[in-house]
């Protein structure tokens, strides 16, 4: 943990493949030109902030009863008992939307388009953002990994995560939903932690503590990050408690630390109390819950409706890799192992285990600068190894895995891999075809399983 960063050399092609990939997979597929499956789904929601505050200036939505339908049908809020209206999702994703959304709109009126929020150009723009914090996320992962591993073993951890992942199709087919952004944040935020937990400097600590108000404003559950800048590098509890006096004191500063953390989440705080009159306001959609008692973690893993480790199969080095104590690792697999297992047992214990219709598990995206962490030293550790083949074969294994992602991946977006009713039968009969005969749709259609949304609700999943 204490040399310093280390000049990217070879790895950095790795994330220049993964650009030239995702442009390749963007100009193939054009996701922008269909605006259904751009601002939709939850973006509906984390975007509305956006043209609420800064075009039609109505935080309470009034306008919505006077927009045109092409507007209306984008705008995504709940009511609250008084019948106000209030934005459903938190503002996290919006603020980095921002940048984006203000270059669209000052040029949207020059370019003769309607300057309403969600005309073609705002729609350009908020696709060019996801790919924006794809390789800016990738940028701040290889600087991670680089401190654990090799230059080999960094460019091949940043070729699995950046292209042998389900995080391309939310570059490039969903690109609106949160799990771009928040793996963006969240990288940003453990790059911080490392510099923090080497350097002591007060400017990397407030970094740290803004980045981890961001992630708590996108996903609550962020608030499990906390971990890592209390036990990262930690080997026994009285460091561990070291870290703790580190965080909170002198108690002059406290203050101070305090504010840099709840800065992005006020904004939130100050809509909640303007709409709502409450401070707080956050409610789970009716019959959506989490069932802490009956987490589906195997299922998760490994069943075919959804199975992480099915669909994304090269995330199994992130396990191996906790299995070994390697000497590079000792001091952080603890962190890392702790908050893997809390962070698969709240993501498997919602009602939704396979999260409706997406490409595997989406949810696990947000913490892939994490999960990379152990794939690095697998990797590092295959490298330098005395055993020749396996410097080879390994390299070809991940290859043809991520021929097979790029190929799940192109299934996906052409309706050949079902979006939450895969069975083991569906997905052998598609297995690494692109261009099945109208024969094998219909064994493949009718292999396939609904699953039973109402059921889940009351926890039979």
């Amino acid at each position: 943990m204490g040399k310093k960063f280390i000049n990217i050399k070879l790895s950095f092609l790795a994330i220049v493949v993964c650009f030239l990939v995702a442009l390749t997979v963007h100009f193939d597929h054009k996701v922008w030109r269909n605006s259904n499956a751009v601002i939709a789904n939850e973006a509906m929601s984390y975007y509305t902030y956006l043209p609420a505050f800064f075009i039609f200036q109505d935080a309470s939505l009034h306008y919505v009863s006077t927009t045109s339908n092409q507007v209306r049908d984008k705008i995504y809020y709940d009511k609250t008992p008084e019948g106000k209206r209030v934005i459903k999702k938190t503002m996290g994703v919006a603020y980095l939307y921002f940048p984006f959304f203000i270059v669209a709109n000052q040029f949207t009126p020059l370019l003769g388009y309607t300057q309403n929020g969600y005309t073609k150009l705002y729609e350009e723009a908020l696709v060019l953002s996801s790919l924006f914090y794809y390789l800016l996320g990738l940028y701040f992962l290889l600087k991670i990994v680089r401190k654990y591993a090799s230059d080999l073993a960094s460019f091949w951890t940043v070729l699995i995560i950046g292209l042998g992942t389900n995080i391309l199709n939310y570059v490039t087919n969903e690109p609106l939903m949160s799990h771009v952004y928040s793996f963006c944040t969240i990288t940003l935020f453990i790059f911080y932690t490392i510099k923090w937990s080497d350097s002591k400097k007060e400017k990397h600590l407030s970094m740290l503590l803004f980045l981890l108000g961001i992630n708590v404003l996108i996903n609550p559950v962020n608030l499990f990050l906390i971990l890592f800048p209390v036990a990262l590098g930690a080997e026994s509890w009285r460091a561990i408690i070291n870290k703790v006096k580190d965080l909170v004191l002198p108690l002059k500063k406290l203050p101070f630390r305090f504010f840099y953390f709840i800065l992005p989440i006020l904004p939130q705080l100050l809509y909640w109390k303007y709409n709502t009159g409450e401070w707080f306001y956050f409610e789970l959609p009716a019959g959506e819950s989490y069932f802490f008692s009956q987490p589906k973690i195997l299922e998760g893993l490994f069943a075919f409706r959804k199975g992480w480790l099915v669909y994304t199969p090269l995330m199994s080095l992130f396990f191996i890799g906790l299995l070994f104590n390697f000497k590079k690792f000792h001091k952080d697999k603890a962190v890392i192992t702790v908050f893997s297992a809390t962070i698969l047992f709240i993501t498997y214990s919602c009602w939704c285990w396979w999260y409706g219709g997406s490409f595997s598990a989406r949810a696990l995206i947000d913490y892939y600068a994490i999960f990379a962490i152990p794939i690095a030293i697998v990797l590092h550790q295959v490298f330098v190894t005395k055993k020749a083949y396996l410097k080879v074969i390994i390299p070809i294994v991940i290859s043809g895995f991520i021929y097979l992602n790029q190929v799940q991946l192109f299934q996906y977006r052409s309706g050949l891999l079902h979006w939450d009713s895969m069975t083991k039968e569906a997905y052998w009969e598609m297995f690494l075809k692109t261009d099945p005969d109208q024969e094998t749709k219909k064994r493949y259609l009718g292999f396939l399983e609904r699953p039973n949304y109402k059921l889940a609700k009351q926890g039979d999943r």
